[in-house]
């Protein structure tokens, strides 16, 4: 009987949260985005240069609540490039990220709040290296555009810093991102001649 009035009681709560879902809910989607970002590894040497990452992401598809803010955006295919003093491998493919997010600060144009980043399913020589993750944890920060009509999420650009694990090795992280069509804009303007 306990759990019977349990279970009556939490339907009852959600309801009218599940009701609401279509005000609360919103699907964004974006082209993909460049990532650049330097690293600090602890015990890496001191003479050693900080490594630096770049990335271009296919594809952006998100989700998030819009009253407390919270949200996954979901790459299915990312591209990589980099330097590391500790690997040789920073160039390919991997094809799951996954970045969970809150929101804290949400005025206009302007977000702000905590996110976590995992980067997993790394292509090798040899097939799917399914040893191989990266997680980022930290803050984040930038300008966004979000259009209803299209539900296109336009990052301008992001600054995001923070923790970050790299096949078990702990770094400082800090990085900057923006929209491909923000990139393409850029380049053309500086490279355009006009």
């Amino acid at each position: 009987m306990k759990k019977i009035a349990v279970i009556m009681a939490l339907i009852l709560f959600l309801a009218p949260n599940i009701i609401k879902a279509d005000e609360n809910l919103t699907v964004k989607w974006s082209l993909g985005d460049f990532k650049f970002g330097m690293i600090r590894y602890q015990g890496q040497p001191g003479d050693e240069k900080p490594s630096y990452e770049g990335s271009f992401a296919l594809g952006t598809i998100g989700v998030e609540f819009k009253k407390p803010n919270i949200g996954i955006e979901i790459n299915p295919a990312r591209w990589r490039f980099g330097h590391n003093w500790f690997i040789s491998e920073t160039e390919g493919w991997n094809f799951f990220n996954l970045n969970v997010f809150w929101n804290v600060v949400n005025y206009k144009m302007f977000y702000f709040g905590p996110y976590n980043r995992i980067n997993y399913m790394y292509l090798a020589d040899n097939g799917l290296d399914w040893s191989k993750i990266s997680n980022t944890l930290g803050i984040r920060l930038g300008l966004v555009s979000y259009d209803p009509s299209f539900h296109y999420n336009l990052r301008y650009f992001g600054i995001e810093c923070g923790y970050k694990v790299n096949e078990g090795r702990n770094a400082f992280y800090l990085g900057l991102d923006m929209d491909l069509l923000v990139l393409g804009g850029l380049i053309l303007i500086l490279f355009g001649g006009a």
